[in-house]
C-alpha cells in the first residue's frame, strides 16, 4: 500500500493544476425504479460528494428510500451509502484511481429491494494534465509509477490480475476520457435537444416541473364518431312573446321582468295598451267604463262587508252565530268580485295583459315600459330550464353506424374541462351532398351551466366496444398541425413521438400508430416539455 501511494503521488505532483470538470451522470433502471447517478468524473485520493436521483419507473414520482448501497469494482473497488428524501439522496465516493468502474446499487423501498446494475462510469484526469512527452520528470514519474504500481499490484493479487488493471489504469492517468452514458461535460446539468426529436432533461428538473409519466396499454375502448353543432331549445322549451296589437307598454303590478328573470308559467309580465282605431274607440271606451264602474261597485261592496265584519266584537250577544257566519261570507264574495272586476277592466278595451307561455327564464327582453311597438313586434323570449337539444353534423360514413339511444358524450368550448352525457334521439333520416354529412339530434340532461345557442362537439357511440391501445387527454399536444406524444425513453430522455389517433372516448384516445403498449408517456408537464423542446 505505501508502494502504491507513493506511485501516486508521483504521477500527479508531475502533472499540472487539474482542470474543473461537470461530474458524471449515470441513468439506471429497474423495472419499478429510474435513477441517476452523479458521481465526481476525476480521480481523487480524498472522498467527494455524491447524488443519487430516484423516481417510480411508471409514474415519474420522487421516491424516498429505505437506504441505498453502491458497490463498484475497476481500478480500485469503492462502496456509498446515500440518505436523503422526496427522490434526492446525498452520499459521498472515493474513487482514487482513472478508468472504468461497474458494480450495483442495491436499494430498499418500503421494505422491498430493488437492485440496478451500474455502468458507463469512466474516470479520467482533469484536462491540461500533461501527457508522457511533457518532460523527464513527468516521464520519470509515469514510469516508476507504473513499475511501482506494477509491482505492487503483483504482489497483493497476482492471481487476480491486479497489476495489469493498475498498470492500465496509470496509462490512462495522462489522457482526457469523455464519459459515456449521455452526460453532460458542461457546467452542471442542461437541457438538450438531440437530433431525432429527443429531449435530455435532468432528473433535478423533472421534480421541479411536477413531470408524470403513465405505461399504456390496450383497453376496452368504445368507438365514438365526432359530431359539430349548436345547442338549441327542445319544441316547446322556449317562445317568443310579441304584441297582439300595436300600442304602449306598460308594467305589470308586480313590476317589469328583466332578462334572466325566472318566470312561471301564466305569470303576468306585462300590459300591453292598445292603440284602436277611430271606428273602435267609442266602443272600446264604452266597455272600459262599464269595467270601471263595476270595479268600483264591487270595492264599495268590499268596504262595506269589511265595516261590518269588525263590529262583530263589539256587538257581542246582540248577533246570532249565524249572522256572524253570513258577514264573514259576505267579507270573501265581496273580495272574488272584486278580484273579477279588476281583471275585466284590465283586459277590457284599451289594456291587454302579456302572460308567459311556459316557466323558465327570461332570456331576452326586447321592450321597455313606454315603448310603442306595432302589432306582431317581439317583446320577450322564454326558454325553458329543462331538456336542451344538440343538432350536430356527422360524416356520412359514420352515420350509417350509429343508433337511435346511443350515447354520446358532449363537450363546449365554453366550459373548459366539463363534460355532458346526452342520448342520440335521431339518427338523420337525410345526407347534404355539399358537405358530406348527416344532421342528427341529441338530447342533453338539463345543467344550469347549459346555454341554448352554444357551439358543441358531440362523441357518438358507434358500434360495440373494442381492445385497442389507447392514451390519455392530458398527453396528448398540438404542435404546428402534427399530434405529439412525449414518451420517455430513459431516467432522463424523452421523445417528442407523433402519433395517429382515431377516435376519443371519455378522457381517452384510440391509438392509431406511433406507440407501442407499456411505452411511458408524459401525462403531466406536457406542455413544459413543448416548451423547452421549441415544438
Amino acid at each position: 500500500m505505501i508502494l502504491l501511494a507513493l506511485a501516486l503521488s508521483l504521477t500527479y505532483a508531475s502533472g499540472a493544476p487539474n482542470d474543473a470538470v461537470a461530474d458524471l451522470r449515470i441513468p439506471l433502471s429497474s423495472d419499478s425504479l429510474d435513477a441517476v447517478l452523479v458521481a465526481p468524473s476525476t480521480p481523487s485520493a480524498e472522498a467527494r460528494p455524491a447524488r443519487l436521483l430516484v423516481a417510480d419507473a411508471s409514474s415519474n414520482v420522487p421516491v424516498s428510500l429505505g437506504s441505498a448501497e453502491l458497490s463498484l469494482t475497476g481500478p480500485a473497488t469503492a462502496t456509498g451509502n446515500f440518505v436523503g428524501s422526496a427522490g434526492l439522496h446525498e452520499g459521498s465516493l472515493l474513487l482514487p484511481l482513472a478508468g472504468d468502474y461497474a458494480g450495483s446499487l442495491v436499494v430498499d423501498v418500503a421494505g422491498k429491494a430493488d437492485l440496478m446494475a451500474v455502468t458507463g462510469l469512466r474516470l479520467s484526469l482533469p484536462m491540461g494534465t500533461p501527457v508522457a512527452t511533457g518532460g523527464p520528470l513527468r516521464v520519470g514519474g509515469m514510469i516508476l509509477g507504473a513499475l511501482l504500481l506494477f509491482v505492487a499490484g503483483y504482489a497483493v493479487g497476482r492471481r487476480r490480475g491486479v497489476g495489469m488493471a493498475m498498470l492500465f489504469g496509470v496509462a490512462l492517468t495522462g489522457r482526457q476520457v469523455a464519459a459515456h452514458g449521455g452526460e453532460d461535460h458542461g457546467g452542471g446539468p442542461t437541457l438538450a435537444v438531440a437530433p431525432g426529436n429527443s429531449l435530455i432533461l435532468p432528473m433535478e428538473s423533472q421534480f421541479l416541473l411536477g413531470l408524470r409519466t403513465l405505461r399504456i396499454y390496450a383497453s376496452s375502448f368504445q368507438p365514438r364518431t365526432l359530431g359539430l353543432g349548436a345547442l338549441s331549445a327542445a319544441p316547446g322549451g322556449a317562445a317568443t312573446l310579441r304584441a297582439p296589437t300595436a300600442g304602449s307598454l306598460e308594467a305589470a303590478p308586480g313590476g317589469f321582468p328583466g332578462p334572466g328573470s325566472v318566470v312561471k308559467a301564466g305569470q303576468l309580465l306585462a300590459l300591453l295598451r292598445e292603440a284602436p282605431s277611430s271606428v273602435d274607440r267609442a266602443a272600446l271606451l264604452g266597455q272600459q267604463a262599464d269595467a270601471e264602474t263595476r270595479l268600483a261597485t264591487a270595492r264599495a261592496s268590499l268596504r262595506l262587508a269589511q265595516r261590518d265584519l269588525e263590529q262583530v266584537d263589539s256587538l257581542g250577544p246582540a248577533l246570532t252565530e249565524r249572522e256572524r257566519m253570513e258577514r264573514r261570507n259576505a267579507v270573501e264574495v265581496a273580495t272574488v268580485e272584486v278580484r273579477e272586476a279588476e281583471r275585466a277592466a284590465n283586459g277590457a278595451g284599451l289594456l291587454l295583459p302579456i302572460h308567459a307561455p311556459l316557466s323558465g327564464r327570461l332570456a331576452l327582453e326586447m321592450a321597455r315600459p313606454g315603448d310603442t311597438v306595432e302589432a306582431g313586434a317581439d317583446l320577450f323570449h322564454v326558454v325553458s330550464n329543462d331538456t336542451l337539444w344538440l343538432r350536430a353534423r356527422v360524416p356520412e360514413a359514420q352515420a350509417t353506424r350509429i343508433e337511435r339511444g346511443s350515447a354520446a358524450e358532449v363537450l363546449l368550448p365554453s366550459i373548459p374541462g366539463r363534460s355532458f352525457s346526452a342520448i342520440l334521439l335521431d339518427d338523420g333520416l337525410e345526407a347534404d351532398p355539399l358537405t358530406g354529412t348527416v344532421t342528427v339530434t341529441l338530447a342533453l340532461a338539463p345543467d344550469p351551466q347549459l346555454r341554448s345557442g352554444l357551439a358543441a362537439t358531440a362523441w357518438i357511440a358507434v358500434g360495440a366496444p373494442e381492445d385497442v391501445l389507447t392514451v390519455p387527454d392530458d398527453a396528448v399536444v398540438e404542435s404546428n398541425g402534427s399530434t405529439l406524444v412525449f414518451v420517455k425513453t430513459g431516467p432522463e430522455r424523452f421523445e417528442a413521438r407523433e402519433v395517429s389517433l382515431g377516435a376519443r372516448s371519455g378522457k381517452s384516445w384510440e391509438v392509431h400508430a406511433g406507440l407501442r403498449p407499456a411505452e411511458r408517456v408524459v401525462v403531466a408537464g406536457t406542455y413544459a416539455l413543448k416548451s423547452l423542446a421549441g415544438r
